[in-house]
């Protein structure tokens, strides 16, 4: 008896560890079918999931993840796409275009009521005030007034350049109002003469308002007000509610989005800038944890234990269908004949 048993598994392990082993085929495929058969929710227990993804999102997972993957990932496609000629356009089929445009022109700007006093005014005005004072006395000393150049240079409070200053500290009716009295009766040579002041000084004004604003922002002032007005804007923030912020997002229009988004990604998806930046990335990771084993992975993580006990919960109950079903008899008879 023993010694037919020991015939009997010796002809099974032979069938099954052959070169060309039909059996062992059908018993692989034959698994994968009846798993791949299961209802999800007799395959996943929810509860334990839940504990595991917990576990494994500690801090020092996460910041592993990102140091070894995240970082290095974002810098490898700065890199390829800093030389890349690729347009936005080319990721978007010529169909979808029409839906784009519809798509902007319902966009609204939100109401963003969450955010309503999130930012004192008395601050920004401040934070401003020395750069419109700059940006207005550049603006001066372009004007074709007599001593009005001489005295834009000048920042102690005197002259025209004074009078600007504290127009714009006090209020920009003020200034109108002024500016009116200084200009009456010029003449219509002058005139014009301030027509091409106020154009050419157009053409950089942009540039202008920059650097005055980069001044201030170099400033101990200004960056102890632009400190305050973002410490409040961040507070604000975080003491928004979401149900507050979901009213901002509800007013998009996220159904021609959603109804737009598989047209844009079948057609993206197969172009040479996807599949570069996929190619790359899993080529990246395999070269980085392809010699690894799943168990060291799960174990780094700190949930190698669980998972195991897990997948032996599930894959027991499974097996244990897969065994009483009759294409498995059918194939046992088959190995084990003669």
């Amino acid at each position: 008896m023993a010694d037919d048993s020991i015939s009997l598994a010796a002809r099974a392990v032979e069938r099954l560890t052959g070169t060309d082993s039909t059996l062992r085929d059908e018993l692989v495929a034959g698994v994968l079918d009846h798993v791949l058969a299961q209802p999800l929710r007799d395959l996943v227990d929810l509860e334990r999931v839940h504990a595991l993804v917990t576990s494994a999102l500690s801090e020092p997972n996460v910041r592993t993840a990102v140091q070894r993957h995240v970082v290095p990932g974002w810098r490898r496609y700065a890199a390829a796409i800093a030389g890349s000629d690729t347009r936005v356009g080319a990721l978007v089929p010529e169909a979808a275009r029409p839906s784009i445009h519809a798509i902007a022109r319902a966009l609204r700007v939100p109401r963003a009521r969450w955010a309503k006093g999130a930012v004192d005014p008395a601050l920004v005005r401040r934070f401003l005030a020395p750069v419109w004072t700059q940006v207005l006395l550049s603006f001066a000393t372009r004007l074709p007034i007599p001593g009005l150049a001489a005295a834009g240079g000048k920042r102690d409070g005197s002259g025209v350049a004074g009078f600007l200053a504290r127009s714009v500290q006090g209020g920009a009716e003020k200034l109108i109002d002024r500016g009116r009295s200084m200009m009456g009766g010029l003449g219509a040579e002058v005139e014009r003469r301030l027509l091409e002041a106020a154009r050419g000084f157009s053409d950089n004004a942009a540039e202008i308002f920059r650097e005055a604003l980069r001044e201030r922002v170099a400033s101990s002032e200004g960056r102890e007000l632009l400190e305050r007005i973002t410490g409040e804007l961040v507070e604000r923030v975080l003491d928004a509610r979401f149900s507050d912020l979901q009213e901002d997002v509800a007013a998009l229009p996220l159904d021609q989005v959603f109804d737009l988004a598989p047209q844009l990604v079948a057609h993206a998806a197969p172009g040479p800038y996807v599949e570069d930046i996929v190619q790359r990335e899993i080529a990246a990771y395999l070269e980085l944890e392809g010699e690894r084993t799943l168990d060291s992975m799960l174990d780094e993580l700190g949930i190698a234990a669980e998972v195991r006990a897990a997948l032996l919960a599930r894959g027991q109950s499974v097996a244990a269908g897969y065994f009483a079903s009759p294409s498995f008899a059918d194939w046992c008879a088959r190995l084990l004949g003669d």
